[in-house]
């Protein structure tokens, strides 16, 4: 059978991503932040006694994390793989943090880190896979600039240095998670239409939508956090946000289907192509997207990986 690849699969949508494509057959590689999350999963797939799970430990916010990680998974004894999905992000603090690579923690874990564990197994993967990015609504919002050009006015390279020349758009996008976080989702989708472009994968941008009880919005002022926990079960009942298993069902759907596979190249939401933002289809943003990530991990990657690359 199958192999599907799942990043941050311990939570959310991606726990009951890995149910639903267990429940259907497919063998699971679940990266995981910590034993908690492992046995979340664990539990979860207790109920489907042919589940065959595998487990590598990761850390997003740092690359060296991720390139160990790939090893795990490089060595352990699976077969074809039909996807790798990724899915583990983060929403930023109120407080600007850089991770132990020295860029944004954001940008390092939705962006980078999910690059990084691209760039490692892509070599390993067969010519025909799919690649699944996790997209959000937030990449409409112009990166939080109130009607500007948004990304297009700080370019990738200076967004994600560890040393970025000081202006006053940059202090602002420093001080709000909430255009951190929207130019993070905004890199997602450009990276799924990269891979999609760029190689012989076909690649996904998948926006689960607003999904009830999920841990994502745990940063978020306190206010704003409450508001959402209490608005969630409402917005369920009323069909205006989806619940963990059925979004789980979505990116499942995605990952392995075979109606999916016409939707290559797409921003995919419940189940349909959709038009996303107009600065998702800049191919000179995308592409410095793509170079940016290949030149920060370029030093970064195993030794394996540098002699066995397909893609540049």
């Amino acid at each position: 059978m199958s192999t599907v690849i799942i990043s941050g699969a311990t939570s959310g949508v991606g726990l009951h991503t890995a149910v639903s494509l267990a429940a259907a057959g497919y063998d699971i590689i679940a990266t995981y932040r910590d034993d908690a999350g492992k046995r979340r999963l664990q539990t979860a797939l207790s109920g489907i006694p042919s589940a065959c799970v595998h487990f590598a430990h990761c850390d997003f916010s740092r690359l060296r994390s991720v390139a160990e990680a790939a090893e795990q998974i490089r060595n352990l004894p699976i077969g074809d793989v039909r996807a790798l999905v990724l899915n583990a992000g983060t929403y930023p603090s109120g407080r600007f943090s850089r991770s132990a690579d020295r860029v944004e923690e954001t940008l390092a874990v939705n962006v980078l880190g999910q690059f990084m564990l691209f760039r490692e197994l892509e070599w390993m993967l067969p010519r025909d896979a799919r690649v699944i990015t996790l997209a959000s609504q937030a990449h409409r919002i112009r990166s939080g600039w109130l009607g500007a050009s948004g990304p297009s006015i700080l370019p990738p390279s200076q967004l994600f240095a560890s040393d970025p020349c000081d202006s006053r758009l940059l202090f602002r996008w420093m001080h709000s998670p909430s255009m951190r976080y929207a130019t993070s989702k905004l890199y997602c989708v450009q990276l799924a239409y990269e891979i999609n472009r760029r190689t012989t994968f076909s690649g996904y941008a998948v926006d689960p939508g607003i999904v009830a009880s999920t841990k994502i919005y745990r940063n978020y002022p306190r206010v704003l956090r409450g508001a959402y926990w209490a608005a969630s079960p409402v917005m369920e009942k009323l069909g205006t946000a989806l619940s963990p298993q059925q979004a789980g069902d979505d990116l499942a759907w995605v990952a392995v289907s075979d109606e999916a596979e016409s939707l290559a190249g797409e921003y995919i939401y419940r189940r349909k192509a959709r038009v996303s933002s107009p600065e998702s289809y800049n191919l000179e943003l995308s592409g410095e997207v793509w170079k940016t990530c290949m030149r920060l991990t370029e030093n970064r990657v195993s030794v394996p990986t540098r002699g066995r690359q397909r893609n540049s």
